[in-house]
């Protein structure tokens, strides 16, 4: 790579920075500019696509408003300093910008698709820009400072309300049957822990974040999962709850309500589970 296009990258780059940092502005002064047209958009009555469009649209000129002032005040401006040599630590810097994105993309691909492969780009992304830094670094300019800090920790910013979202977000459950491996969405270790080797006639219903489920399974099929199961079951057999004794009862729950409960009944051969992330 020569210095003319690391000097052309740089410019990219640049921009690149500007157009994260005013998307976490543009949001907060979408919602705020956004009361009046949402009151107007109600009064109205439109239809809820209409709304959506409306305050997409808002929400495009705001960003673009604030990415051009940003623009202004900050590329327009950056030239270089004759007399300063190579800033390999900003240089990182800067390159850590499109490498927490890239963080980003992979999680929400590893979301999407159900594969912990897409999660390789999270190293990858760090490792690319740690080296690209090291071995390309950037002539040193009046706003490098600002590119090296301000656009990493934006980028870093992002991605972690990006994963705080995305995480909140659940993927309906709804599953009948005889195979656990069926069952959509979940992870390996919750087909493997929640639902016992031998189950039979499998109900799950809710979504990713908060589901219950309840499954035909035998006593001595039930003996043999809590020898192998993280869960430590307490046998009760006797109980002030409508619930036939005797009863074997895991429950390990929050004070926002999330965790997990599991419970088998000996009378009736069923094994029974409720998970909440919140």
């Amino acid at each position: 790579m020569s210095r003319s296009g690391s000097e052309k990258i740089y410019r990219l780059l640049s921009f690149l920075v500007v157009l994260t940092a005013a998307l976490i502005p543009s949001l907060i002064a979408s919602l705020l500019a956004g009361i009046l047209p949402i009151l107007l958009l109600e009064t109205a009555k439109l239809s809820n696509s209409v709304k959506t469009i409306a305050m997409i649209l808002l929400w495009l000129v705001i960003y673009g408003s604030i990415t051009e002032f940003f623009r202004r005040i900050l590329i327009k401006r950056d030239a270089p300093l004759e007399d300063e040599s190579y800033s390999r630590w900003l240089s990182i810097g800067i390159w850590l910008t499109p490498g927490f994105l890239l963080w980003l993309a992979g999680f929400i691909l590893s979301w999407h698709f159900e594969k912990g492969v897409f999660l390789w780009l999270i190293p990858a992304g760090f490792l690319t820009s740690l080296l690209l830094g090291i071995i390309f670094p950037f002539r040193r300019h009046v706003n490098t400072p600002v590119f090296g800090c301000l656009g990493p920790l934006t980028a870093l910013m992002i991605f972690c309300f990006g994963t705080c979202f995305i995480g909140r977000i659940g993927k309906p459950l709804d599953y009948s049957g005889d195979r656990v491996s069926e069952i959509p969405h979940l992870y390996s270790w919750q087909r493997q822990n929640y639902f016992p080797a031998g189950a039979s006639r499998i109900k799950v219903r809710g979504d990713t974040m908060a589901f219950k489920w309840e499954c035909s399974l035998s006593e001595k099929d039930f003996q043999r999962y809590v020898k192998k199961s993280p869960f430590p079951f307490r046998k009760y057999t006797q109980t002030d709850r409508r619930i036939p004794v005797p009863f074997y009862e895991y429950e390990r729950r929050e004070r926002d309500g999330g965790g997990i409960t599991l419970r088998y009944s000996v009378p009736e051969e069923k094994f029974y589970g409720n998970f909440s992330d919140h």
